[in-house]
């Protein structure tokens, strides 16, 4: 799943806070106005919570909004300065590597894959994202099964609780693996990559801007198929989360994965020298 402020899901979370607005604050509102009693207060509390979710409700629909004009416009822009459609691999690339955007901002590389390489991607993809899944889903029932032994009743249900858990994010997990899987085999491979973000295989991911912060890059050359694999994090009420982003690189292009890696103060995790050629 693509990882940018432009997703649907910060649509569809926008439009239930204002619903939850459209509920609370009217009701506020006419029971503060209408009831002298003691629960007077609570419907003013009712009041300007709905005051606060149609505030946030508003903001975030107008966030969402204005990422999804920037963000189409930063991938059109970079679609057009590596030049569009997708070429075969092995072509000559009219523009690649140290083109400018409109934006000024470079392309750090830009690849294609042949159909061997992409299939050995997508596979490998959706292994990992399958075992972390199952692992996720393990761990929130263990911690759920650990916590509530021995708690009589109340333990029985932390237990049955957390079983839900595990398994409605255990779901979750397999069933954005899956997608993505789909996704990936339903076209041939290409990535661009700039600095703030990456085109893989036409999904949009972002690696910073006011929302995401970029963490760093590392190459793997010891994976199968090789990775570039981008961290990036944001806020949550909770604390902080993260998402990790791998692109293939593909065969001969180990010396362009390696400047990539230097132009974003990355590492490489590696036993073998760096390409000479």
């Amino acid at each position: 799943m693509a990882v940018n402020s432009s997703s649907p899901l910060n649509a569809v979370a926008a439009l239930l806070v204002l619903w939850g607005a459209v509920i609370t604050l009217p009701l506020g509102v006419v029971g503060s106005l209408s009831d002298t009693g003691p629960m007077r207060m609570v419907f003013v509390a009712m009041a300007a919570g709905g005051a606060g979710m149609l505030y946030g409700g508003v903001k975030m629909w107008k966030q969402w909004r204005r990422a999804v004009l920037v963000e189409r416009e930063h991938q059109r822009d970079m679609r057009d300065a590596v030049g569009a459609p997708p070429m075969e691999h092995g072509s000559p690339i009219p523009s690649g590597p140290g083109v400018a955007l409109q934006s000024g901002e470079l392309v750090l590389a830009r690849w294609t894959y042949t159909a061997d390489e992409w299939r050995e991607y997508t596979q490998a993809e959706w292994k990992r994202r399958r075992l972390e899944a199952i692992v996720v889903g393990t761990l929130l029932l263990l911690v759920g099964y650990c916590s509530g032994r021995g708690g009589g009743d109340e333990g029985n249900a932390m237990m049955a609780a957390a079983g839900l858990v595990g398994v409605a994010v255990a779901g979750g997990l397999l069933g954005r693996a899956y997608l993505a899987r789909k996704a990936n085999e339903s076209a041939p491979g290409e990535a661009v990559i700039t600095g703030s973000a990456i085109l893989l295989n036409g999904k949009y991911h972002v690696l910073s801007n006011d929302t995401y912060s970029f963490q760093g890059v590392r190459y793997d050359t010891e994976a199968k198929p090789p990775l570039l694999e981008f961290s990036i994090s944001w806020s949550t009420r909770k604390g902080h989360s993260g998402e990790k982003i791998r692109v293939p690189v593909p065969a001969g292009r180990d010396a362009e994965a390696r400047e990539v890696v230097a132009a974003l103060g990355g590492r490489v995790d590696a036993s073998s020298p760096p390409a000479t050629a």
